[in-house]
């Protein structure tokens, strides 16, 4: 025991001695090959982030979070820009006070995260490099620097950027506390105390991670500084108070997966989807992951780095870091309220890096300088090539929308605006910047049903009409339309946005569909199943079909998609036109996929009044972006049908499904394509 008790502490003196001399190392020393290596790790970093950084766009949730800091007072702030949003305070009172100092700009806006997003790369080098060795510590700091992941969310003003450095400044202050200098126990608390304040004010997901490494510093408190650890908490708590009755409230509210949340809980396989987005998709860094994972661990049994029990403890604490916050905002999302997505687990995500490459011990000079040349190399390679995170990213949201609808008005004459703008402020913001007016008729398309949204169509009396929207929408949004502006002339379509521009004069050139067929009838169609008991003769003698009031289903279009679509990005419309014979008849217009089993793994309706406008005659729509289908197969089998669950009396012609190219962007930045 006393021996046990011995090499222990030993151990403690040469971490804390690392620990002194880590601190104090001087700058003026000549430049070794770790500070060449992470100096040009930094540039890296730093390129990445700020290449052409005018024309980084804000998200939606930029806008949002400006639109939510115009506030006269803090009072308003906290009541009408925080409490609605479901994060904490921190970063929207910080850009109520930073933006009345620097503006507005894009660049302004989202400079403080950038920095960060930098300094980020230098902290987890430091974290790593003490904790195991300064190979750890240069392999993972270059992985931070170049992944999409951790790029793109240090050039969004949002919790993700900020919280990051956050976090590993906390982890950074909470080592020097336990295993360094005793002089420095002060500054390392008071650090630990501030930057634990700054990560509860920060997001929910950065509190829970500093809830994680509190309760994991019980572990490691001993008779000599346990009293100021403790006190620490105590702090903490103190400081955030005034913010109790925030949290309480947001967590009523239940998140963005609550009662009206957007979020759906995750499926089982979510940490492997979210492994295959944290690395690109790419089979390129799957190789180069695998590459370097698997060297680190075959050196780690080589050298039986197992028998250090001091960095066993520092690799569990990185590998349950991580671990718990997925798991509990796993397990959270299931049962109670849906809140995990990739953006919540960034703050833990270091730690996952620092685990994974933990397995090295210290490289000669020529085998660090290979591995960190080769993440550089290949990761920026993917970042820009594979990822096109410079095409995509930067031509996105409503910066893009706003661009491209007043280039497609230029362009054509006599052309009215319809922009999906969610709020004036939003659309304003990008006019001022451009100095040019869209002269859009604004709205929420959320708030407008499908008649009245018919109705502003056919009120706009022009030649050519822009339908453009920075958000998701209904694809069927484009078919009412072209009830009015039956031509599409242009179309511009990037991340989560898309502008069309159609006309009512017929265009010299329309994109072929991928797929189309039409059922009117009067011949048999394939794919296409129906009672020819059921046709009948209109009034000038075409071919329709009738349902009885007995009939609850029928004409039915089946087929496997792989004979009618030619990728996941495909758009499938499906359209019909009917004639009611009892005004109060409301029939459903069904798109269903099944699997293999039969198993029914993605159902949409529309319902036939919804469209007919108090009317009995009219066209009913129907529409799906396959992306919308999670996981689907090409063997999957698709059926569009009409469902007359009341057995009502009508009549149909012209039953039409149409599968056209798509948006492979779409869902680019978070998705494979």
């Amino acid at each position: 025991m006393h021996l046990q008790i011995g090499i222990y502490n030993k151990i403690n003196a040469v971490v804390y001695m690392n620990f002194t001399n880590f601190n104090k190392t001087n700058l003026i020393n000549r430049l070794s090959t770790d500070n060449v290596l992470i100096i040009l790790i930094l540039l890296f970093a730093t390129f990445l982030r700020f290449y052409n950084f005018n024309e980084i766009p804000f998200i939606n949730d930029e806008l949002s979070a400006l639109f939510r800091a115009r506030f006269d007072t803090f009072g308003e702030l906290i009541e009408k820009g925080v409490l609605i949003d479901g994060h904490p305070a921190g970063v929207q009172v910080f850009l109520y006070y930073w933006i009345k100092i620097f503006g507005t700009s894009e660049f302004a806006v989202k400079l403080p995260f950038m920095i960060m997003g930098v300094l980020s790369v230098l902290y987890i080098y430091k974290i790593a490099r003490f904790w195991f060795n300064s190979s750890v510590g240069l392999i993972a700091a270059s992985f931070l620097s170049c992944l999409q992941y951790t790029v793109m969310f240090s050039q969004i003003q949002r919790p993700y950027g900020s919280g990051i450095f956050i976090a590993l400044v906390l982890v950074w202050f909470w080592t020097g506390y336990f295993w360094g200098d005793n002089k420095s126990k002060i500054k390392n608390i008071t650090g630990f105390i501030v930057f634990g304040a700054l990560s509860a004010y920060n997001h929910h997901f950065s509190l829970l991670l500093l809830g994680l490494l509190g309760l994991m510093g019980l572990f490691f408190i001993k008779k000599d500084n346990y009293k100021l650890y403790l006190l620490s908490g105590v702090a903490i708590f103190i400081l955030y108070l005034p913010h109790l009755r925030i949290f309480f409230y947001q967590l009523n509210v239940g998140g963005v997966g609550g009662p009206n949340g957007w979020l759906a809980p995750p499926e089982n396989d979510f940490i492997y989807k979210y492994l295959k987005y944290v690395f690109h998709f790419s089979k390129l860094m799957y190789l180069l992951t695998f590459i370097v994972i698997c060297t680190g661990v075959f050196l780690f049994f080589k050298n039986k780095g197992y028998k250090n029990s001091l960095k066993m403890k520092f690799r569990i604490i990185s590998f349950m870091l991580f671990a718990l916050s997925f798991l509990i905002g796993f397990y959270y999302s299931v049962y109670k309220a849906a809140v995990l997505q990739n953006s919540v687990l960034i703050f833990s995500f270091p730690f996952l890096l620092i685990f994974l490459f933990s397995f090295y011990s210290e490289l000669n000079k020529t085998l660090k300088i290979t591995l960190v040349m080769s993440i550089l190399l290949i990761s920026s390679y993917s970042l820009i090539k594979e990822r096109k995170h410079y095409e995509i990213f930067y031509h996105q949201g409503f910066r893009e929308c706003v661009s491209q609808t007043l280039k497609f008005k230029e362009s054509s004459s006599s052309c009215a605006v319809l922009f999906n703008g969610y709020e004036d402020f939003y659309l304003n913001y990008y006019e001022k910047l451009f100095n040019k007016k869209t002269n859009a008729v604004n709205f929420n398309i959320d708030t407008v049903s499908i008649s009245n949204f018919s109705k502003m169509v056919k009120a706009q009396n022009t030649d050519n009409l822009i339908w453009a929207s920075p958000l998701p929408t209904l694809l069927l949004y484009q078919e009412i339309i072209k009830e009015t502006y039956p031509y599409l002339i242009n179309k511009s379509l990037g991340f989560g946005y898309e502008v069309y521009l159609f006309s009512k004069n017929k265009a010299t050139k329309t994109e072929a569909a991928v797929f189309k067929s039409c059922l009117s009838f009067d011949k048999s169609v394939q794919f296409w199943n129906y009672d020819l008991n059921n046709v009948i003769n209109d009034s000038v003698n075409n071919k329709t079909y009738e349902f009885k009031p007995d009939q609850e289903w029928g004409p039915l279009f089946e087929a496997k998609l792989k004979d009618i679509i030619s990728n996941k990005f495909n758009y499938l419309y499906v359209s019909v036109n009917t004639k009611l014979l009892n005004k109060n008849a409301n029939p459903v217009l069904v798109i269903s996929i099944e699997n293999g089993k039969k198993e029914c793994i993605n159902w949409h309706t529309s319902d036939f009044k919804d469209f007919l406008h108090m009317k009995t005659t009219g066209k009913v729509y129907l529409s799906l972006r396959m992306a919308d289908v999670a996981d689907f197969n090409i063997n999957d089998n698709l059926k569009v049908y009409i469902w007359n669950k009341q057995k009502d009396n009508f009549i149909i012609d012209d039953f039409e499904i149409r599968i056209d190219a798509g948006n492979p962007l779409f869902y680019s930045l978070v998705t494979d394509f």
